[in-house]
């Protein structure tokens, strides 16, 4: 497949041709189509409006301000356990229009029958998506991606796993992926004014944990309010939010 480097972060609507299916592309890299994207014939077309994103290495999707969230394999989203049911999995709320999601007992890093969380009703779980189709249960993971460092869900110190403590607010997901970027300047802005931890969902949910409540709420407001913001009125809204509270 060949896609049309001029139109990636670009704007596209319903209809603009993103890609070509062709022999002579047949000996290059497999590529992935995401959310806003189909195959029609031979093209690639997009199906929504927004801007066409690309996250390495060969995936390609149409990002754009929806709070409907649609999972993907490879997502990281933020669930909520609402019970345990048959073969030994865990249904969790993960925002999705398909239904809940199912988790597997033991879906930890270093997880067993006899060494698992024992999670209830109400718990938060920091999880990726392992199988999205309209057809089938989508089913999520706790383990981390194959080529991260693995630390056993006991120790605390796991990528995935459970969220204890904090609060968790809902966003755009259109905010999620901007908080996500690697460029991203807002958490590194708020982290000179107070110490804090994040997880991000990329179905919408946002989970903030630092020292007071207090501080939590400020963060809380300090991410949901910049989102129509441009970079200069963030930094006057942290000066304002936090005023004297910057770290020593």
């Amino acid at each position: 497949m060949q896609v049309f480097v001029n139109k990636l972060n670009h704007a596209l609507l319903p209809g603009d041709a993103v890609g070509q299916l062709k022999e002579e592309f047949s000996n290059q890299q497999t590529i992935k189509i995401g959310h806003g994207l189909i195959q029609h014939n031979d093209s690639i077309i997009a199906t929504k409006a927004g801007i066409l994103r690309y996250i390495p290495p060969n995936r390609y999707f149409i990002e754009n301000n929806q709070h409907r969230y649609i999972p993907m394999v490879g997502d990281m989203v933020i669930g909520v356990i609402k019970d345990k049911v048959p073969g030994e999995q865990y249904s969790v709320d993960i925002l999705a229009h398909q239904g809940n999601a199912l988790l597997s007992f033991v879906g930890f890093d270093g997880a067993s029958r006899r060494n698992r969380p024992d999670l209830g009703s109400g718990s938060l779980v920091y999880a990726r998506v392992i199988l999205a189709n309209k057809d089938l249960d989508i089913e999520i993971t706790c383990e981390s991606f194959a080529s991260m460092k693995k630390k056993d869900w006991s120790t605390g110190e796991s990528t995935f796993g459970e969220l204890k403590g904090g609060y968790v607010i809902e966003c755009s997901i259109g905010l999620c992926r901007k908080l996500l970027d690697p460029n991203c300047y807002l958490l590194k802005a708020i982290s000179d004014y107070v110490s804090f931890e994040v997880a991000v969902g990329l179905n919408g949910r946002v989970w903030i944990n630092s020292d007071s409540n207090n501080d939590i709420i400020l963060i809380g407001n300090a991410i949901q309010n910049s989102e129509h913001l441009s970079q200069e009125e963030v930094m006057k809204m942290l000066n304002y939010l936090f005023k004297i509270k910057k770290k020593k």
